[in-house]
């Protein structure tokens, strides 16, 4: 009896060291997130089960707690990573003084649910076997912009852009010309547009329809976030 409540233990011991592990592993490119999104991660049924970890790691000083206020009423919390949490994720050849940390005076909260919606997908496409390479903290040594991820599939790398609101035409002819040129100079297998609902998709794809008169437009590929965590590409 004594032996099976050590083992139980130590399994509890170890899941929860595992949990803490992939909540910091998550951080360290991401930096903060909601606790739904880290519930999801860890494959927990309810948020609530994640609470209790998340506490535990904040008294730790590996997370930092941001509440988020939207119209004068607090909407949710950021949870962040400090330097003790990104110093224990750091990797052997990586240099100790480029880690990133939370920073809730730098929060855009005009940017911030666009933010979290590239979490949502990562978690869910890593969940699919998908390998993810955030890219929102990395410069462009060209300084144009970047997508908002790299998701390779089957050895395939396709760029991905999260649109939550649609550009201009003439944006999008930027955008269209720019990734022409991309695809073929690194070997991209096309671009993926993901949209929160089917009306915000069907009015970028007849932007595109309208920008790109020629068969260059296959290697677009656009989805809606069900679509796409659906079934992926």
């Amino acid at each position: 009896m004594g032996k099976g409540l050590i083992q139980s233990y130590e399994e509890r011991m170890n899941k929860r060291d595992e949990n803490e592990r992939k909540i910091i592993c998550f951080l360290k490119t991401e930096i903060y997130t909601t606790a739904k999104i880290l519930a999801e991660l860890l494959d927990f049924k309810g948020v609530s089960s994640v609470y209790s970890i998340l506490k535990r790691m904040e008294k730790n000083g590996l997370l930092l707690k941001k509440e988020i206020i939207l119209d004068g009423v607090k909407d949710f919390s950021l949870y962040g990573i400090t330097s003790h949490g990104a110093l224990l994720a750091l990797g052997e050849n990586e240099d100790p003084f480029k880690i990133l940390t939370f920073q809730p005076s730098k929060i855009a909260i005009n940017t911030l649910q666009h933010r979290l919606d590239i979490q949502k997908i990562r978690v869910s496409a890593e969940k699919m076997g998908f390998e993810w390479k955030a890219l929102h903290n990395v410069k462009s040594e060209s300084k144009s912009k970047l997508p908002d991820a790299l998701l390779k599939v089957n050895g395939v790398v396709f760029p991905v852009e999260v649109e939550r609101v649609a550009k201009s035409p003439k944006r999008y002819k930027e955008i269209a010309e720019r990734y022409q040129k991309h695809l073929s100079e690194r070997g991209w297998g096309g671009v993926l547009y993901l949209f929160p609902n089917e009306q915000l998709k069907n009015r970028v794809v007849r932007i595109f329809q309208a920008v790109l008169v020629d068969e260059s437009i296959n290697r677009f590929e656009f989805k809606t976030y069900d679509e796409f965590l659906g079934g992926g590409l």
